[in-house]
């Protein structure tokens, strides 16, 4: 393998977007100032779906389950959405979605 077919592969690029998402959460999570109470509750959801769409880019391309059977992709496929989804959930409910 030479160093061209290395920067040419699917996973620098995957790389490479990371990076920049990390960048992207690192000026939203301290650079960013929405003013507002909501604006906060905002910036809070999306840093922990853009924190989410990271680590299913992680498992998908550097843990290689893009290519596994579908039943062991479908299992952190959901993971990934149910976690997100419930801490989610609990951030907009105070920690007490079930009382």
């Amino acid at each position: 393998m030479n160093m061209m077919s290395l920067i040419n592969s699917k996973v620098t690029y995957v790389w490479c977007f990371l990076a920049v998402l990390t960048g992207v959460s690192w000026v939203l999570g301290d650079g960013y100032d929405p003013g507002t109470a909501e604006g906060y509750r905002y910036v809070t959801i999306a840093l922990l779906v853009l924190a989410f769409f990271k680590t299913r880019l992680v498992i998908m391309y550097f843990m290689e389950v893009l290519n596994a059977p579908l039943p062991l992709r479908g299992i952190f496929e959901g993971w990934v959405i149910v976690v997100c989804g419930i801490l989610i959930t609990l951030y907009l409910t105070g920690g007490a979605p079930f009382v």
